[in-house]
Order: structure tokens, then C-alpha cells, then sequence
């Protein structure tokens, strides 16, 4: 019985490890300094990119929404002030 637990536990760990190399997250950076000067390359990282950073976006809490219309598929925040 000792036997199967150990072998049932490495298995465990072979399949973890197997997972994590198959695993690929694309992360994008974007400072865009302002969303009218910066929306064409959004979109295309929108398009490329699993995840992005926005930084000066220059957009309040009131108007974040526009970058959700820009990225359909990101659920977009702002921090609080």
C-alpha cells in the first residue's frame, strides 16, 4: 500500500510539472500617455497579449469604460485615489 501512495504522489508531481511548462501567459506593458495617443497599439496588444499593465491612461474612474470598449475581452480597473 506504501508503495502506491509514493508512486500515486510522484505522479502527482509529473503531471503538475507537465502542466506548468505547457502553460503560457503572454504580459504586455503599456504606458500610453493618454488613451487618444495610445489606442492603436492598445488594440493590437489587446489582440496579442493575455495580460496588460496600462499606466497614464489619463482616464478617471468615471470614464474607464472606454478602455473596456477597446478591450472587450480585459476586465478593466482603476485604482482608487
Amino acid at each position: 500500500m506504501e508503495k502506491m501512495s509514493s508512486y500515486a504522489t510522484e505522479l502527482k508531481k509529473n503531471l503538475h510539472l507537465k502542466m506548468a511548462h505547457s502553460l503560457n501567459i503572454q504580459i504586455g506593458t503599456y504606458n500610453l500617455h493618454g488613451l487618444n495617443q495610445g489606442s492603436s497599439l492598445l488594440e493590437y496588444l489587446c489582440g496579442n497579449r493575455d495580460i496588460i499593465s496600462v499606466q497614464k491612461h489619463w482616464l478617471g474612474p468615471f470614464n474607464i469604460s472606454r478602455l473596456d470598449s477597446l478591450c472587450p475581452k480585459f476586465v478593466c480597473s482603476h485604482p482608487l485615489p
